[in-house]
């Protein structure tokens, strides 16, 4: 692989029109794209020409977005969600498997769970199996409260929280205010389950213990961690976020507000977590790394327990950047953003050095002590 006067960093979507959390943000980055030295073209599985290798999409110009067509980027960032694997595998295998990255994005969660299960981390994962009759019933008698959920991101979607009484069978969707049914029977929950949730859809099911969160003002709230790779390939915690639940609602997408998780942590008196989150979470985005693909970023979504322990309920491998720019001040989002193309960057001049290719002159400013936009773990 050659790296003709700069790297070439392509960023991989369904569609070139504007999208909530899409690549429009890079054209106000416009300096920040400079003092990489990189070159910055947004392109779609069907702008690839594989025999001319080339791209047509939208390249960064003068801090706009141009149509045209250049050359195979020499490091991918992929934004599809868990479509075109061929074209991904295709694009890894001619540029090199570090140089495309989340390439495997839409994460199963059960493989996510056997993966960190076999590692430290297993202390703090809740009690994980696909879904089947048996598993959850068993399940359901030893902790007495489960949920119920797609395996596949499904947007927050389709989550059931099931309760064992000493009388009844509940099942909450969304709000705990009441129960969405209840039964008598268990079979007769079986029978619900089976045919509403299972039966008609293909969509898979997982069950999971339920961890009885920690209330935030009588208000459930999440903690989601923001692992990126910096521009010399080190993993680390950029940002901290907390989505807080509307009052007696069940999953942390119905949000009541967001705001900054480490502030959210240091009301609560358990500033001492902060470390620990960021330092597990690391460690899951090289073990996924390992196991599952190459990866550049992932969110590792946390609750905290009662007794103050900290429980991983799940892991991103497209984390949403917009939700950030809900608290986040400038300099924590270019951070955000940047890292995924400073990766890209490294990864390709990485493959080039190896490769003995020519490489153009240094990079200035890619050695600066902490730019603006360069956050380590503790902002």
């Amino acid at each position: 692989m050659q790296v003709k006067n700069r790297p070439l960093i392509g960023i991989l979507t369904i569609t070139l029109e504007p999208l909530e959390d899409g690549y429009q943000v890079y054209a106000d980055l416009g300096e920040e794209i400079e003092a990489l030295d990189v070159g910055l073209v947004v392109f779609t599985p069907y702008g690839i020409d594989w025999m001319k290798e080339t791209v047509r999409g939208l390249i960064l110009k003068d801090g706009g977005w141009e149509p045209g067509v250049t050359r195979l980027p020499d490091a991918v960032y992929n934004r599809l969600y868990g479509t075109n694997s061929k074209t991904v595998a295709k694009l890894a295998k001619t540029l090199g498997n570090k140089c495309v990255f989340n390439h495997e994005n839409r994460l199963s969660k059960i493989q996510v769970a056997e993966t960190l299960h076999s590692s430290k981390l297993k202390a703090n994962l809740p009690e994980t199996s696909e879904f089947c009759w048996g598993q959850f019933a068993d399940m359901l008698r030893k902790h007495n409260q489960v949920i119920l959920k797609p395996i596949y991101g499904n947007y927050g979607f389709n989550i059931y929280k099931v309760v064992q009484t000493e009388s009844r069978y509940k099942v909450y969707f969304e709000t705990l205010r009441k129960p969405h049914c209840s039964f008598t029977e268990l079979e007769q929950l079986r029978n619900w389950i089976e045919g509403m949730l299972v039966k008609p859809k293909p969509r898979p099911y997982l069950v999971q213990q339920y961890i009885e969160p920690l209330k935030l003002r009588g208000r459930f709230f999440d903690l989601r961690l923001l692992a990126q790779r910096d521009g010399a390939g080190k993993w680390a915690v950029t940002a901290v976020m907390s989505r807080i639940n509307r009052l007696n609602y069940l999953i942390s997408n119905l949000v009541y507000r967001i705001t900054d998780g480490e502030d959210l942590l240091k009301d609560l008196g358990l500033p001492h977590l902060i470390r620990p989150l960021s330092e597990m979470s690391v460690e899951a985005a090289k073990l996924l790394t390992r196991k599952l693909g190459m990866f550049a970023e992932i969110s590792v979504d946390w609750i905290v327990d009662q007794s103050y322990k900290p429980w991983i309920i799940e892991i991103n491998g497209k984390p949403r950047k917009d939700l950030f720019e809900d608290y986040a001040d400038d300099e924590l989002l270019r951070a955000i953003h940047l890292r995924p193309i400073s990766y890209g960057r490294y990864a390709a001049l990485k493959k080039a050095n190896r490769s003995h290719q020519g490489i153009s002159r240094p990079v200035q400013g890619i050695h600066r002590p902490a730019a603006k936009w360069i956050v380590t773990t503790s902002r």
